[in-house]
């Protein structure tokens, strides 16, 4: 059982590690990406909706 420990331990690590990315993943990165998306899509909207339709007119 000795030349597992290592193993064991590296294993619970690896999946602690994963459950704190899951955890920090869901609560913080999703609603930024949603911000970011969201203010992405209005400066979007800003810049075409100043555009005029018929350029060569001023």
């Amino acid at each position: 059982m000795a030349e597992h420990k290592g193993a064991i331990t590296l294993l619970i690590a690896v999946l602690m590690l994963f459950a704190v990315w899951v955890f920090f993943g869901e609560n913080y990165i999703s609603p930024i990406l949603t911000d970011i998306g969201d203010g992405f899509k209005s400066m979007v909207t800003n810049v075409f909706t100043d555009i005029p339709k018929n350029p060569t007119q001023p």
